[in-house]
This record gives structure tokens, sequence and C-alpha cells, in this order.
């Protein structure tokens, strides 16, 4: 999938209406409080793909 959110490796996807797995989620997190931090930096690794300086590469690199 497209998606940014890889389900329980950086986030959780919830389905929309989802209340009880909104709610399993946030108790998930207040029971496991260091995988705020764990999935916060796997997100970080992901997002650090898209970053500008490194898409500003990319176009350097074409027109070398």
């Amino acid at each position: 999938s497209g998606s940014l959110v890889k389900n329980k490796k950086n986030g959780f996807i919830i389905q929309s209406g989802d209340s009880d797995a909104l709610i399993n989620s946030i108790k998930f997190f207040n029971n496991n409080k260091s995988q705020i931090y764990i999935m916060g930096q796997e997100s970080k690794k992901i997002i650090e793909k898209y970053s500008w300086e490194r898409y500003a590469k990319k176009v350097n690199d074409i027109y070398k």
C-alpha cells in the first residue's frame, strides 16, 4: 500500500468509525509508553526518504 503508516510498526491504521480500534490503540500506548518513541523513530526513518534535501539531490543528479 502507499500509506506512510505501517500498521503496528510506526503507528496504527484505524478504519473510520471504528471507535473500539481507536480506544485499543490509545490503551496500547498508555500501557506501552516506550512504543511511542520506538514508533516515532520508525516514522522518522520513513519520512527521511521524502526530505527536501534528498529530493533536491535527486533532481540535481538528473541534470548533471
